[in-house]
């Protein structure tokens, strides 16, 4: 029975290697600009941000002005966040507050705002 366990744990490793070797973000690219915003504007800041550090199309996409509404839209999912500055632009307003660097001291941190 141990092999068995062992055969079918190779057997996933194997197979969650090759999705990440084929880009399985890449399918989503496919879909129309207007379902991929709605599914956008369903996630928080700190998803967006992730996203958009996938991929360069993704990074493309979501780093443009033209997207900013994504993220306002997706600072509504986050309960008692803040209104954005004015003097800071969407993603970096959410990198501030999601992301794990510390821009005063230099480190890097496991701890976000939100």
């Amino acid at each position: 029975m141990k092999n068995h366990e062992a055969s079918v744990m190779v057997r996933l490793e194997k197979t969650t290697h090759d999705r990440s070797c084929n880009g399985g973000l890449q399918e989503m690219l496919q879909m129309p600009l207007d379902v991929l915003f709605e599914i956008f504007r369903h996630l928080t800041p700190g998803d967006l941000l992730s996203l958009s550090r996938t991929s360069k199309p993704f990074r493309g996409l979501l780093m443009t002005r033209e997207s900013s509404s994504i993220w306002k839209d997706s600072r509504g999912n986050v309960p008692d966040m803040p209104d954005r500055p004015a003097f800071l632009s969407e993603p970096a307003y959410a990198n501030l507050c999601f992301g794990y660097h510390c821009y005063v001291r230099g480190l890097t941190t496991y701890k976000t705002l939100y």
